[in-house]
């Protein structure tokens, strides 16, 4: 950890600190995941097998083609592009490897 003498204070990197508290994060909020959960989720990659997701904290997830909808999809860019916000439904978790099988889940609706 960097230590400016001249400034008198300690300079924190947020990637760093991402790096380290990430890990604790994630699996903590894995173990509390179940079959059935909704999440807000973040498309970060779209594969030629599925979409990789983002949500909850710092928790990673896959959708795979099957998954996407009720209709047979070719290619996950058909359905959703990267840094689109969706809500996924928690179909498997596994802990151990800090992973999360998720379903697309039909549009929410907002308004109260």
């Amino acid at each position: 950890m960097p230590f400016s003498r001249a400034r008198g204070n300690v300079v924190l990197s947020r990637r760093d600190w991402l790096e380290h508290i990430a890990p604790q994060k994630r699996a903590a909020f894995l173990t509390q995941l179940r079959p059935g959960d909704v999440w807000p989720a973040i498309v970060f990659g779209l594969h030629r097998d599925g979409v990789v997701v983002e949500f909850g904290d710092f928790a990673e997830g896959v959708i795979e083609l099957a998954d996407l909808g009720g209709h047979k999809v070719d290619h996950p860019g058909e359905v959703v592009e990267v840094g689109d916000s969706i809500y996924v439904r928690v179909l498997s978790v596994d802990t151990e490897r800090q992973f999360a099988s998720l379903a697309l889940e039909p549009e929410q609706d907002e308004t109260p």
